[in-house]
C-alpha cells in the first residue's frame, strides 16, 4: 500500500486600503516530515506613497503539533530582523499569530471550523509582535462574525475565512484564488551607512547596557563637543532601519566636516526593549559621561536633539551639570497630544480618507487620550497598545516649553520651513523666556523637511520621501555657523 499523499492547505489574501491593493499575505500548511504540521507564511507590502508605506517582506515557519498547538516560530524580514520562538514563550496558547500575516489567523479557524455551529468561538492566542497573550473571541452576528478586537470577518459554513475588515478603517484582507510566490524576505541591501571625508569615526560602547554609539571628530580641532539625541523609532547609531534612512549619519557627519566633534548612539539594546523615557534620559547621561571635551580643546559640550530626541534634551540637562547649550532641531513645544493631534490631521486630509474613515481614526484617537487620561487596562478597540501606555501617559504629562523655561544655560532652536511634523508654533514656544542670563536664539532653515532635506513643503507623505532627498549642505554649513556664534561664543 503506498504512502498516503497529504494535501498542501493554502491561504492566499491580497491587503486593500479601500480598492487599492497594499501587498498580499499568504500561508501554506502541510503535515511536517518530522511529525506535526508546518505552517509557512508570507507577507509583502509595496510602496504606497500616499499611506507612508514602503516595500516590507517578512516570512516564517510555525511548526505546530498535529491539533496545531504551536511549538517553535522562526522568522525574518527584510529589515534584518530574525526572531526564533520555542514553545516555552507561548505560555500554552493555542495559536500563535503574526501581525498582518492572515494566513495563520485562517488555519487556526479552518482547523476548529466543527466549533463555529455554536456560533462564537474562543482561542487562546499568541501574538508574536510584542509577545502579548489575548484570548481571541469570535460571535457570528448575522450572516458575518465580528472578532472583540473591532475586526468583520465573513466565514464559510466549512469554516473558510473570506473576507477580514480590520479596525482601521479602509484596510481590508480579501482571499484571492492564487498560489502566491514563496518569496524570500530579501528586497535589496540598503545602502547603509558610509563615513564622509576628512573625519574620523570610531565605534564604542556605552554605560552599563553597552549601546552602540558612534563618534566623528574633525581631523583638526573642534570647536564643540555634543551628544545627539535622535526622534523616535528603533535604528542604529547612523539612523538607519532596514532601507528607512533618517539621515543621522549624513547629518552629523557632515557637522563633524565643519568643525563639530559629536556622539551618536543607538537607543535600544534589543529588539524587544519597549519605550521608556526614564531609560532614554539614562541613556543620554551615560552618552554625556562618556564623551568628555578633548584635552587642549575647545571645552563647550552641547546637548544636540532632534525631534523626540529634543524633548530627552531637555530632560537629561536637568540632571546634568556642565551644559554648555543645548540645540534643538524640529522639537515639540506643545505637549505630544497636541502634536500627535496635529499629525493625524494632516494624515486624513492627505491620505485619501473618506469622512467617514476620518471619523473612525478620529473616534479611535479620542479613545486613546481618554485611555492614557483615566489610566487602567486598554480597551479591545486599542489591543496591542498595552505594553506602551505607560511611557504614552509619561509622554503626555511632560510640557517641553515648560522645561525649556527652566534652562539656564544657552538655547538654540531651529524650525525646518517645510516640516510637516512639527510646527513654527513649537519652534516659538521653546524660544520664550529668554533673556541676557538665559540666551535664546530661533533660526528657521529655510526648504528643508523634518530630516533636514529640501523638500516641498505639500509632500503628501513626508517619511516616505525621506529615501528620495539628501541631507541639504546649507542647512549643514547654517547649524555649524549658529552652533559657533551662539552657544560656543556665549559658553
Amino acid at each position: 500500500m503506498g504512502a498516503v499523499q497529504q494535501t498542501e492547505i493554502v491561504h492566499s489574501f491580497k491587503i486593500c486600503f479601500q480598492a487599492r491593493v497594499l501587498g498580499y499575505s499568504h500561508s501554506s500548511s502541510c503535515i511536517d516530515p518530522s511529525g506535526g504540521r508546518r505552517i509557512t507564511s508570507w507577507l509583502e507590502f509595496f510602496d504606497d506613497p500616499p499611506l507612508g508605506l514602503r516595500q516590507y517582506r517578512r516570512k516564517s515557519m510555525l511548526r505546530t503539533d498535529l491539533d496545531g498547538h504551536p511549538l517553535a516560530l522562526d522568522g525574518r524580514d527584510s529589515h534584518g530582523n530574525k526572531y526564533s520562538l520555542t514553545k516555552a514563550a507561548f505560555l500554552d496558547m493555542e495559536i500563535v499569530l503574526e501581525a498582518n500575516m492572515i494566513g495563520q489567523l485562517a488555519e487556526a479557524i479552518r482547523m476548529r471550523s466543527g466549533r463555529l455551529a455554536a456560533g462564537f468561538l474562543t482561542i487562546p492566542s499568541f501574538l508574536a509582535d510584542g509577545g502579548r497573550c489575548f484570548d481571541l473571541k469570535l460571535n457570528r452576528m448575522g450572516a458575518q462574525w465580528q472578532s472583540n478586537l473591532k475586526e468583520t470577518l465573513i466565514l464559510s459554513e466549512h469554516g473558510r475565512l473570506g473576507w477580514l475588515e480590520t479596525s482601521t478603517p479602509g484596510i481590508y484582507f480579501e482571499r484571492i484564488e492564487a498560489h502566491l510566490p514563496d518569496w524570500t524576505p530579501d528586497i535589496g541591501s540598503p545602502t547603509g551607512y558610509r563615513s564622509r571625508d576628512g573625519i574620523r569615526v570610531d565605534e564604542i560602547e556605552i554605560g552599563p547596557a553597552a549601546l552602540k554609539g558612534t563618534v566623528v571628530a574633525p581631523e583638526g580641532p573642534a570647536f564643540a563637543t555634543a551628544v545627539f539625541l535622535g526622534g523616535s523609532g528603533r535604528y542604529d547609531s547612523h539612523g538607519l532601519s532596514g532601507d528607512l534612512n533618517l539621515g543621522y549619519g549624513a547629518i552629523l557627519d557632515g557637522l563633524a566636516q565643519r568643525g563639530l566633534r559629536s556622539l551618536r548612539y543607538e537607543r535600544y539594546k534589543t529588539q524587544e526593549e519597549l519605550p521608556n523615557l526614564r531609560t532614554f534620559i539614562d541613556g543620554a547621561k551615560d552618552a554625556w559621561s562618556t564623551m568628555e571635551p578633548r584635552k587642549g580643546g575647545a571645552q563647550a559640550r552641547i546637548l544636540l536633539g532632534h525631534s523626540l530626541g529634543g524633548l530627552i534634551a531637555l530632560m537629561a540637562a536637568q540632571e546634568l551639570h556642565d551644559v554648555s547649550g543645548i540645540v534643538l532641531i524640529a522639537a515639540p513645544g506643545r505637549p505630544i497630544n497636541a502634536i500627535i493631534e496635529d499629525q493625524i490631521d494632516w494624515m486624513l486630509t492627505n491620505g485619501g480618507y473618506t469622512a467617514e474613515q476620518a471619523e473612525a481614526v478620529r473616534s479611535k484617537r479620542t479613545l486613546l487620550e481618554e485611555t492614557i487620561r483615566q489610566g487602567g487596562p486598554p480597551p479591545d478597540e486599542l489591543f496591542g497598545l498595552e505594553d506602551r501606555l505607560d511611557y504614552l501617559r509619561d509622554l503626555s504629562r511632560i510640557e517641553p516649553a515648560k522645561l525649556a523655561a527652566s534652562i539656564d544655560c544657552p538655547l538654540l532652536i531651529f524650525h525646518c520651513e517645510n516640516d510637516v511634523q512639527v510646527s513654527r508654533v513649537d519652534a516659538e514656544l521653546l524660544a520664550l523666556g529668554g533673556s541676557k542670563d538665559r540666551p535664546r536664539k530661533l533660526v528657521t532653515l529655510e526648504g528643508v523637511n523634518h530630516i533636514l532635506q529640501t523638500a516641498p513643503r505639500n509632500e503628501r507623505n513626508a517619511i516616505w520621501h525621506y529615501g528620495e532627498h539628501q541631507v541639504d549642505e546649507g542647512t549643514l554649513d547654517a547649524i555649524a555657523d549658529y552652533i559657533k556664534r551662539f552657544i560656543t561664543k556665549a559658553s
